[in-house]
């Protein structure tokens, strides 16, 4: 059973079926009662979708009986009230020249609140933030935001995507600007070391450099260091002081004092108490990295790590992509938009029923399909404005993905079984159901989509801080265990583990623990230093 592919406009255009249509219309007529509920308008799209992919059709629906379709299968659902609003709104709208029925109201003046106290930056991103959520995002995904049920990050950033990888160019500040004139809130730099390694005396200037690039154009950076295998530009020819010669793919241990060099003084800048830059380091760690001779540069790694230092390790195996940050990769070079989902909201409709584990499940869908939803709005929105030439370059805005971040597993887990997943199996069981269906869901209506999309776990176990405070963390191995589980559900982006003040801190054991999550798991990345609450954190991640 498929939903209908195509719609027959009442002036005989065929137009394709868009579920996010139905769902805007149902929370208009949710709206005009006062009641304005996006995620009810969400689920009963999907119980009309189910209906329309049930019923034989020869040729495709008209608009008018797709309406019929909603307000019937509006009214089964135990909503009668919203089904004769809605019935009302169809029918003006189908009386209408267009004969549609979406509703996409589109203020032309913004409200932005304010106090006398704001700063030039802070009142600049409230109207960036008060536009997108007015002009790139339909209202029922606005209210979405408010109300709590997801997060759009990057509502300062509405004409560009999240991300993207840099791009050579002949200088620091030029290849920096040039990707922020389509990326607003993460660019990732892939094995600057390649290039610097036949002038190794310049990789301070080039540090610095960068620093100053990122700090103009306020611009977060991820330097990817120590991989082994180059990226692709590493074997062309190009000119100018950023990538200014060709180099050879082989013998890559040969960059180690380059990379060293580069992590030294990129930490520095980063922690620089009066001026931190905005840059993190994802240092690539292979086999050849737990041999006994790389004990000492490990080791020294880690412990930089444990004193704070925006510093991650990321493991590169063979067969796998090459992760970048942030979702991307070498054959993902572009973020479209991150989308926080929020599981403890939704548990909470269904906390307390017999059958709530169920329900959850059920309902957990038509939260994912409200962030695929926006991840399709803000790439229509882009492809409207056109206005940065160098996304359809290399087809770019086509290849970036749409990451979606579910968060408060730990939380959902303790509402609806009244225990955490680690004091039990069962209770495990249910959060990889939970991580399944959330990757069978991002699946298959990413396909019909047509946008290509990942799951980010870097959120998903962390418990918000509640009215006792935040819940203390649990045994490193009982974190480590769990997610390694969680990782073979999906293909989680990153995954924090919470740190507590009794914690080792002796670096030669936590190396030996790098060693075995990279030999024995499948998980790909690991960072000190993130805090949530008071507590320090050990993220891993796999490669997406």
């Amino acid at each position: 059973m498929t939903s209908p592919a195509w719609v027959r406009k009442r002036d005989g255009r065929l137009v394709p079926f868009d579920p996010d249509e139905i769902s805007r219309a149902l929370f208009a007529a949710s709206e005009s009662l006062g009641q304005p509920d996006a995620f009810l308008a969400r689920e009963l799209t999907d119980g009309v979708v189910h209906f329309l992919a049930c019923e034989p059709a020869d040729a495709p629906p008209s608009t008018a009986q797709i309406a019929e379709t909603v307000e019937k299968v509006v009214r089964e659902l135990g909503q009668p009230v919203l089904a004769q609003a809605f019935a009302e709104f169809a029918r003006v709208r189908l009386a209408g020249p267009a004969g549609a029925i979406p509703v996409d109201r589109r203020p032309s003046v913004l409200t932005i609140p304010f106090t006398p106290e704001a700063t030039r930056e802070e009142l600049s991103a409230a109207c960036l933030r008060a536009f997108s959520l007015e002009a790139v995002f339909a209202p029922d995904l606005a209210a979405a935001h408010r109300d709590g049920l997801l997060t759009i990050e990057g509502l300062v950033a509405p004409f560009e995507m999240a991300g993207c990888v840099l791009e050579p160019a002949s200088s620091e500040l030029e290849a920096v600007m040039g990707a922020r004139q389509h990326a607003g809130c993460l660019v990732a730099i892939d094995g600057p070391e390649y290039e610097l390694s036949k002038r190794p005396a310049a990789a301070p200037d080039y540090a610095c450099a960068l620093v100053a690039a990122l700090r103009s154009v306020q611009l977060p950076a991820v330097v990817n260091l120590n991989c082994s295998i180059p990226p692709p530009w590493a074997d062309e020819v190009i000119s100018g002081p950023l990538f200014a010669s060709g180099q050879s793919t082989t013998g890559a241990r040969e960059f180690e004092a380059v990379a060293d060099s580069l992590a030294g003084e990129l930490i520095s800048a980063a922690t620089d108490a009066e001026a931190p830059a905005p840059v993190r380091v994802d240092w690539h760690l292979g086999e050849e990295d737990f041999r006994p001779q790389a004990e000492d540069r490990l080791l020294g790694l880690v412990r930089r790590a444990l004193d704070g230092a925006p510093l991650a390790f990321t493991f590169d195996r063979p067969r796998h992509p090459i992760a970048l940050g942030g979702g991307m990769d070498r054959q993902h070079p572009a973020i479209l938009l991150t989308v926080q989902v929020h599981l403890p909201v939704v548990a909470d409709q269904v906390a307390g029923l017999a059958d709530a584990p169920a329900r959850f499940l059920q309902k957990l869908g038509s939260l994912a399909r409200l962030a695929l939803s926006a991840g399709v709005q803000k790439r229509d929105f882009l492809r409207r404005r056109a206005a940065r030439p160098g996304l359809a370059r290399r087809f770019l805005l086509d290849r970036a993905r749409l990451i979606v971040a579910p968060d408060g597993l730990r939380a959902v887990l303790s509402t609806l079984l009244g225990r955490p997943a680690e004091q039990d199996s069962e209770a495990l069981d249910f959060a990889r159901r939970i991580v399944e269906r959330l990757r069978d869901v991002v699946n298959e209506d990413a396909r019909t989509r047509h946008v290509d999309v990942g799951l980010d776990g870097s959120r998903l176990w962390c418990s918000p801080p509640t009215v006792e405070g935040t819940p203390p963390p649990l045994p490193i191995e009982t974190q480590i265990r769990v997610a390694a589980r969680m990782h073979t559900a999906a293909s989680l982006g990153e995954f924090h583990l919470e740190l507590g003040p009794d914690v080792p801190r002796f670096p030669r054991e936590l190396a030996d623990a790098l060693h075995r999550l990279w030999k024995r798991s499948a998980v790909g990345r690991v960072q000190f230093g993130r805090n949530y609450g008071s507590s320090r954190q050990l993220a891993l991640a796999r490669e997406s």
